[in-house]
């Protein structure tokens, strides 16, 4: 679900916007879009009531990330709508051609497992950082972690 429509609480918009600034701290040249699915009844029918939805955008093609869009879809669980622990985060490159990898990282209450996938991942250096901004996106919902915890 685009995140605009999630920023329900403050909480809720307080998470959104670390996202997006901490996305824009670690990559300065990207634009961010709170609202990246349309609002037609095919988008509809995809939409997913558990997820923050975000896009960022380059100002054309990126090479060393492949792509000139990445998705952040963060999934948050089912049962309790006041639960803001992800259960993952997916982060997927797009050019005109289509989607052209994505970076799954799962979130279990021990381990957190990456991998990437696609017919075109981003360079490894790139690879490395989406990885440190999956993790940081997955610190920045920990309630140990926050400040008055």
């Amino acid at each position: 679900m685009n995140a605009s429509e999630q920023a329900t609480s403050i909480e809720r918009v307080c998470k959104i916007a670390a996202i997006a600034n901490l996305m824009i701290a670690e990559l300065p040249q990207m634009k961010v879009d709170l609202s990246p699915w349309l609002q037609d009844n095919e988008s509809r029918e995809l939409d997913d009531p558990h997820s923050i939805d975000l896009a960022f955008h380059f100002p054309t093609r990126n090479f060393t990330y492949q792509g000139h869009t990445l998705l952040m879809q963060i999934r948050l669980p089912v049962g309790d709508r006041s639960e803001l622990r992800p259960t993952s985060i997916e982060l997927s490159g797009h050019d005109f051609k289509g989607q052209q990898w994505r970076l799954d990282t799962a979130i279990q209450a021990t381990d957190t497992t990456e991998e990437f996938w696609g017919i075109m991942p981003p360079l490894p250096h790139a690879q490395m950082k989406l990885k440190k901004i999956s993790q940081k996106v997955i610190n920045l919902f920990d309630p140990v972690s926050q400040p008055g915890s």
